[in-house]
């Protein structure tokens, strides 16, 4: 996989002008040795030996406990939808988030100060992947309705594709979010050196990179429009938080 050093948020920007629009997609992370792996892939369950049943059971417990604080008269609620909600809201699952939008990855990249411990374990530069192959398939509500034969159930999926949710959560419509799905979730890199490249993010420019983002409108309150994000991001925005 290609590490491209970038030395200024300008620098990044103009290494992002050379990706192709239509179909690369984004992943920040806060630490650049952070892999590939969705998080069901890289934590330890219950049964770790039986991933996929418990992978499933969470699933099914989210699903059945979550009906009061969805909306289930205005969106057709397929078995990919219930799991691309459940990632969305932290659940493990076999997604990964990506986004469309470059500046929206290079804020989850820096966001969060790095912590004590987490330096002893991980680098402390960021980073912002690419994937940039275009044959990837794209799995959408519409196409999903045109061949539901064809896309059957998410768990049998034999390739990685591309899921493009429906308008199922302010959060996934504010972070222009599309997620993968991954028939193995503990590969740490199911798509090919060549079709991946890591954008590797000073730490010492973390920071600024923040502040230059919120002032291109990319913050906690617009990516996450709730009022309990509204009030952290006025708090960063008027104390000596770093958070």
């Amino acid at each position: 996989m290609r590490e491209i050093p970038v030395k200024s948020f300008e620098d990044f920007i103009s290494v992002v002008r050379t990706y192709d629009g239509e179909y690369s997609v984004y992943r920040g992370v806060k630490h650049k040795d952070y892999d590939l792996r969705p998080r069901v892939g890289r934590i330890v369950l219950s049964d770790d030996k039986k991933l996929l049943q418990e992978e499933k059971r969470l699933l099914s417990w989210f699903r059945d406990r979550s009906v009061p604080y969805v909306n289930l008269d205005t969106i057709n609620w397929e078995d990919w939808d219930w799991v691309a909600l459940a990632q969305h809201h932290g659940l493990p699952t076999r997604l990964l988030d990506w986004t469309r939008n470059p500046l929206v990855a290079a804020y989850f990249a820096v966001e969060k100060e790095h912590l004590p411990h987490e330096l002893s374990n991980h680098s402390e530069d960021s980073a912002v992947y690419v994937i940039k192959r275009k044959d990837i398939k794209v799995i959408s509500n519409k196409y999903f309705i045109d061949d539901i034969r064809h896309i059957g159930d998410i768990f049998d999926w034999r390739e990685v594709v591309k899921i493009v949710p429906g308008h199922i959560d302010a959060r996934i419509i504010a972070q222009v979010g599309i997620f993968t799905a991954h028939p193995d979730p503990t590969d740490p890199n199911p798509f090919g050196d060549e079709d991946v490249e890591k954008l590797v993010i000073p730490n010492a420019q973390r920071r600024d990179w923040k502040k230059t983002l919120n002032l291109l409108g990319v913050n906690r309150s617009s990516l996450f429009p709730d009022l309990d994000n509204l009030a952290s991001h006025l708090t960063w925005l008027r104390t000596n938080s770093h958070s």
